[in-house]
């Protein structure tokens, strides 16, 4: 076997270094048989480096909603169709990239709701907490309309869902501009909707939501986004001014993935 040149040799070390760190999804794979993943099976990440650096700064890729779908490609070592992920364990592995790549402190600018003043906060990614699925979440969950009283059955979102919805937005909006309604909180709500009564045609499910009281509809959009398992992205504050105290979401801004780099004293 010939003898690398040093260059390679070179590149091999950094490569070498790209440690893969096993981590266990929140959904437990537990509908993930058809992208090869078993239950409880571990998947393999690794830290990003300047080629997915620059995928984040493409903003051709932003905009599609195909920029986070190529960062879980490159860091993830085994090779499943990371759009049929579920949201909830996108969001956990979006998170934990995060932190092995940069390091687990995320500083923050915020507004204060009382005072209106603002102020720094470093959060500390490894103190939020996460919960695993029980054995029976399933792609099929039951609930029931608040309003009407019919059950429905519903699944969370996938990474292609958030896609799909994403061009559908793009796509009115360059139809009608401004002038168009947003009506993309209705059809995520059907997208996710298997069944509600015995009908569990698409076209029929559709008009039913269409003619829901606000009540339901708005059920049907917090039941599909808040599942009972997963990453607890809100965080308790107090303002350093006012003293005031509130929770609120986790804030993504540009140093989630762009931090800045403190000066060494």
């Amino acid at each position: 076997m010939e003898n690398q040149s040093p260059f390679n040799e070179f590149l091999n070390k950094l490569k070498q270094k790209r440690n893969f760190e096993e981590v266990k999804l929140p959904s437990r794979n537990l509908t993930y048989e058809d992208i090869g993943l078993s239950i409880d099976q571990p998947i393999h990440v690794r830290p990003m480096t300047m080629n997915e650096e620059k995928i984040l700064s493409t903003s051709r890729l932003i905009k599609s909603g195909q920029a986070l779908d190529k960062i879980f490609e490159s860091c993830i070592q085994e090779n499943i169709d990371v759009g049929k992920l579920l949201t909830v364990d996108r969001t956990y592995l979006l998170f934990f990239i995060r932190g092995i790549s940069y390091g687990k402190n995320y500083e923050v600018t915020l507004k204060c709701p009382s005072c209106n003043e603002s102020f720094d906060e470093e959060i500390d990614l490894d103190s939020l907490s996460y919960e695993y699925a029980e054995d029976s979440f399933s792609d099929n969950i039951k609930d029931e309309l608040p309003d009407a009283k019919v059950p429905f059955w519903y699944r969370y979102p996938r990474g292609n869902d958030e896609k799909n919805l994403n061009r559908y937005r793009q796509q009115m909006n360059k139809a009608f501009g401004n002038n168009l309604l947003d009506d993309t909180i209705i059809k995520r709500n059907i997208m996710l909707i298997n069944k509600i009564g015995d009908f569990s045609n698409q076209m029929e499910i559709e008009q039913i939501i269409n003619n829901l009281s606000v009540v339901d509809s708005n059920y049907i959009r917090d039941v599909t986004t808040e599942p009972s398992f997963g990453l607890n992205t809100k965080i308790a504050l107090g303002c350093p001014m006012c003293y005031h105290n509130w929770e609120m979401e986790l804030p993504i801004d540009t140093n989630f993935f762009f931090p800045k780099t403190k000066k060494q004293s």
